[in-house]
């Protein structure tokens, strides 16, 4: 009878060597799925940080912009809003985003956008001289 080391036969170690590989892969793996069970361990505090301040700016710039009670200045400021809101999610995935802030960024978006086209009406039509011959609705210059 072969033996591989004193006293074990050649086949006793057989089994032993893919039960090894997959246990540390699976170790290997749980590790890396709890450093990213956050959706954003990939991404530095500091980074994470800056694109939840960038997404409560642009809230803050929309309620500014509702409150205002001059049409261009709230077209301003809803610009501001909806370019805010581009530059965080330019940071970091909608998923990543929606985690943070507890808000669903799709709709946010189309929120802020929205009210970014009922804005840019209402300086077309408080300044008619602003608007572009022949464009339609009023906001083609947009």
């Amino acid at each position: 009878m072969a033996t591989n080391s004193p006293g074990r036969p050649a086949g006793a170690t057989v089994w032993l060597t893919p039960v090894l590989v997959v246990a540390g892969v699976l170790l290997v793996s749980l590790a890396a799925s709890l450093l990213h069970a956050n959706g954003y361990g990939r991404f530095s505090p500091a980074h994470t940080e800056r694109a939840t301040a960038l997404v409560q700016q642009a809230l803050q710039w929309h309620r500014t912009s509702v409150q205002d009670k001059n049409p261009l200045f709230a077209a301003r400021h809803a610009n501001y809003a909806v370019t805010y809101l581009s530059a965080a999610r330019s940071m970091l995935p909608d998923q990543v985003l929606e985690q943070l802030v507890g808000v669903q960024m799709h709709d946010l978006a189309a929120s802020l956008e929205a009210s970014q086209r009922r804005s840019a009406r209402l300086v077309t039509a408080a300044c008619p001289p602003a608007n572009p011959v022949g464009a339609v609705g009023g906001t083609a210059w947009l």
